[in-house]
């Protein structure tokens, strides 16, 4: 009966989901590459853009594996790696104390360093700024190499959880968090955990700081400087305290409050319905307001067209709010199941979001996958794609590398997306998600090279191509391939001919990069010789000798042709005119003591038809 049970409400949810989720997907997008990283027991990791190319990685993994890599601390030590752009890894390091330590956020700084942040128990090895107790934000600046410039630890002697941050138009660092503490750094504590934004210099002093919040739990997603110098948040709030709230319709609201320079309240407002309504990490500023996206339950108050039954959790929906500039409502729509967390414009007007929902996955059981969906500027689904393994499937900062291309850094269990080795439960899944129709290598030009081969005096040939747009390779091809062996690297090839080999051979190439090959360039043709024994090759009476010369070189025509030219003229392998030979007499002479070595062309007119041939210099 239990069995039964069971089954009816997957079927149930799966029915629910299926009704409710009638959308496009789109099927250009793929995994382009993927890489896993981790220990037994690594978390889940955040990175940004390298200087130099590639990314830098911050992860954190479990205390009794620190012999996976040389220089562990102790327990939950942090790993930071430099990574190249297709998530190969450049070098790796330990950082972090004896006690737990938890990866947070990594950013560059613009000037060559990097900020990274932590939650810190420790209080030795790198931790060297006096924890204040229990944890700590512990905010640490580093080269490029991962060497410690400075590390402080922020916070008082209760729990505080690593920083976001975000470089100001001053060269300031805005940070925030969540905190408990009443001491140390923190100016305030109204109650359970309160949200703390305050602001760094280069050196790592706080020049300001500010705490919200009430006697609830008041969490903060997101902040952001506004063009008028202040800032802006969403947070989470219920009536009280700070939280002045005259529109507050039950359960957490989602708490807007815009701050002027120095962190000060200029207004607050409080948006949502009667079920559980929290402000998130998605908020842009607009020409006429603001635009955020939360999550919501609720189905009544500020909020309309919930998708799923309100109150449950599970089916909590992305809700999008545009508010004008002092906090007055202009428009909200709440865009079905999933709750996102990452949101970029698109140059349509509309916008890319990523989120997590729970779903009948790859796995055929209830789990977390990861989303990415498109909405136009009313909030309309244009399409929605899913990604995910058995496991319950989460991911962080979300890179965007260029129009509809992502760099995902995820955690999972290889299996079903999830197509790269692992190394035990659940490992840092990076994937590269793209739309491949825009980003198809473009076909390469002719290749370029010598026309005429003489293999007897160059048994190797250079052919070149100019870059073509998106390539990251090349592959080159001859025909027919008996022609010879060849190397090639990116736009450049070399042949080595087959001793023997005489007839035309066609050189191609084509743009290879990781959505696929173009097609083949069009075809360059070398007519290869191995110019030993040549005399009358036209079969039209006209004797060059010696071919292979020396010094002098004789024409003589014996009468097969049309009419006899009145003069013949010798051109270079990249087709340079170096000399005009007169006929006289049914025959001429060149003095080619003073050319180079080599293969010549020779040309000549009869009766308004050309006839060529070909001379070596040999010396």
């Amino acid at each position: 009966m239990i069995k039964k049970i069971v089954f009816l409400s997957l079927f149930l949810f799966g029915l629910k989901s299926t009704l409710l989720a009638q959308v496009n997907v789109n099927p250009q997008l793929q995994i382009t590459w993927q890489s896993c990283f981790g220990t037994p027991y690594d978390d889940g990791a955040t990175l940004c853009p390298a200087y130099g190319g590639g990314y830098m990685m911050l992860s954190s993994t479990m205390d009794y594996f620190i012999d996976t890599l040389p220089g562990g601390f102790g327990r939950d030590d942090l790993i930071l790696r430099r990574i190249d752009a297709s998530g190969q890894i450049i070098w790796q390091k330990y950082i972090g104390g004896s006690d737990q330590d938890w990866a947070g956020f990594i950013m560059p700084d613009g000037l060559g360093n990097y900020y990274m942040s932590a939650t810190t128990y420790s209080n030795d090895h790198d931790i060297q700024s006096a924890n204040h107790g229990d944890a700590d934000a512990w905010i640490v600046k580093i080269d490029s190499s991962g060497n410690i410039i400075w590390e402080r630890c922020f916070g008082g002697s209760r729990y505080e959880d690593w920083c976001v941050m975000q470089m100001m138009s001053n060269g300031n660092i805005l940070a925030w968090t969540m905190s408990f503490s009443s001491d140390g750094d923190l100016p305030a504590h109204y109650g359970c955990s309160d949200a703390w934004i305050f602001i760094l210099t280069p050196s790592g002093e706080i020049v300001e700081s500010k705490v919200f919040g009430n006697a609830h739990n008041n969490g903060i997603g997101k902040v952001i400087e506004t063009k008028d110098g202040g800032f802006f948040t969403v947070s989470t709030g219920v009536e009280g305290g700070m939280v002045s709230a005259p529109g507050h319709h039950g359960d957490f609201d989602a708490w807007a409050l815009k701050l002027d320079k120095h962190l000060n309240i200029e207004w607050q407002k409080v948006y949502g319905g009667s079920c559980e309504d929290k402000g998130y990490t998605c908020i842009l500023e607009t020409h006429s307001g603001y635009l955020f996206f939360a999550y919501t339950t609720s189905n009544d108050g500020d909020v309309t067209g919930y998708n799923g039954t309100p109150c449950e959790v599970v089916d909590a929906n992305t809700w999008m709010v545009r508010i004008d500039t002092l906090g007055n409502l202009i428009w909200q729509k709440s865009l079905g199941i999933g709750v996102a967390s990452v949101v970029f414009p698109t140059i349509s007007g509309g916008f890319v979001l990523f989120g997590d929902k729970t779903a009948l996955g790859c796995s055929n059981y209830l789990n977390q996958e990861i989303f990415i969906k498109e909405i136009d500027s009313l909030g309309s689904t244009l399409w929605e794609n899913s990604y995910g393994s058995y496991a319950n499937d989460g991911f962080g900062k979300v890179i965007e590398r260029g129009p509809y291309d992502w760099l995902v850094p995820a955690v999972g269990e290889p299996s079903c997306d999830m197509q790269c080795e692992g190394f035990g439960w659940q490992d840092i899944w990076l994937f590269n998600l793209k739309d491949c129709n825009l980003y198809k290598p473009h076909p390469t030009d002719m290749p370029l090279g010598p026309h005429v081969v003489c293999t007897s005096l160059t048994p190797q040939s250079n052919y070149y191509v100019h870059a073509a747009a998106l390539a990251q390779a090349y592959e080159w091809s001859i025909f027919p391939n008996e022609a010879g062996t060849i190397v090639y690297q990116d736009t450049s090839l070399i042949i080595t001919w087959a001793a023997g080999f005489e007839g035309t051979v066609s050189v191609l190439a084509r743009s290879i990069n990781d959505c696929g090959m173009s097609d083949w360039s069009k075809a360059f043709y070398a007519d290869v010789h191995t110019c030993t024994g040549i005399a009358d090759e036209n079969g039209l009476g006209i004797a060059v000798w010696p071919n292979p010369a020396n010094n002098i070189l004789n024409f003589k025509f014996n009468g097969n042709l049309p009419s006899t030219p009145t003069s013949i003229e010798v051109y270079d392998l990249f087709g340079r005119k170096i000399a005009v030979l007169p006929v006289a007499s049914n025959q001429a002479r060149w003095d080619c003591s003073a050319v180079s070595v080599g293969m010549y062309i020779y040309k000549l007119n009869s009766n308004n038809q050309v006839f060529k041939g070909r001379l070596t210099i040999n010396r």
